[in-house]
């Protein structure tokens, strides 16, 4: 079990997908080119663009620089144990309880959580800002776009020069620069908004509206892509033996025999039983 979860640490230039979720593809579009184990979701630690643009201006505020720095410090911590570092190795490695048998990724619950105060409180700041602080709040941002430029800069140039990396097909850095746009755009409106929200302080709650929406647009297209759909008879198909199993077995369990059997959880689909349940834990 440990092997395993320490073979589900991230490499640390994963924190590339911090910014930039499906730079490395999505598994939806079918061109997610990285060959790790797991789900998509379990080599991304995306939170969301516009949150973590307005976290800059938390740093900014006196009232609540404590609270700013007291989730920073935790969120950070959390964040770290995601990745293949020798102190991730430690924990997970240690007979820690809960700690030591779960997937790393699950942790990110914490930092999303850490990073929602912290955007809260740089938000009430950019509410509260007057215009002596102009030129503060605008360097603020200076960090965060810096890492965009970075990205886009190294993406950009891969494609322009056709760079080649172990383990990354070919033709990755087309699917990296167009799954670059939205982030971008995203990244763009939102800086561009607080850059107005800024100057323009009579309309800084029309502005905020107009954060809300952006944030809202990008998540419903993450979402669309995150939570992929199809039609139930692409996943389940009918099958005789199924649906004999379903007609004459009631609340009766089924269970299959040599190589016979169902994947888990797919019984739960058929509205069939088996003696395995939802989800179980595979014990050899």
């Amino acid at each position: 079990m440990k092997k395993i979860i320490i073979y589900f640490l991230l490499p640390i230039w994963h924190t590339v997908t911090f910014f930039a979720p499906d730079i490395f593809g999505h598994t939806a579009t079918q061109n997610w080119f990285l060959n790790r184990p797991g789900q998509y979701y379990e080599s991304m630690i995306f939170i969301g663009t516009t949150p973590i643009i307005i976290a800059s201006f938390a740093f900014l505020s006196k009232k609540m620089k404590w609270h700013t720095f007291f989730f920073l410090l935790w969120g950070t911590l959390s964040l770290s144990t995601v990745f293949d570092l020798p102190t991730s190795r430690f924990i997970y490695q240690s007979h820690i309880p809960f700690l030591s048998t779960a997937i790393p990724i699950r942790i990110m619950l914490i930092v999303s959580f850490c990073v929602s105060i912290i955007s809260a409180i740089g938000l009430s700041h950019w509410f509260q800002g007057n215009s002596k602080e102009k030129r503060k709040m605008l360097l603020s941002l200076l960090p965060i776009t810096l890492i965009y430029i970075c990205i886009s800069l190294w993406v950009f140039v891969s494609f322009i020069q056709k760079a080649e990396f172990a383990g990354f097909p070919g033709h990755w850095f087309t699917i990296s620069l167009r799954n670059l746009v939205v982030p971008l755009l995203v990244f763009g409106s939102t800086i561009t908004i607080l850059f107005a929200g800024i100057i323009f302080q009579r309309f800084k709650y029309q502005f905020f509206l107009l954060l809300v929406v952006v944030a809202l647009v990008h998540s419903f297209l993450f979402a669309q892509k995150y939570f992929a759909f199809s039609d139930p008879e692409l996943v389940y198909p009918s099958n005789p033996l199924i649906s004999y199993i379903s007609e004459q077995a009631g609340f009766e369990r089924y269970f299959g025999y040599g190589e016979a059997y169902l994947s888990n959880n797919f019984a739960t689909a058929y509205k069939i039983y088996s003696p395995e349940g939802y989800d179980p834990v595979n014990v050899k």
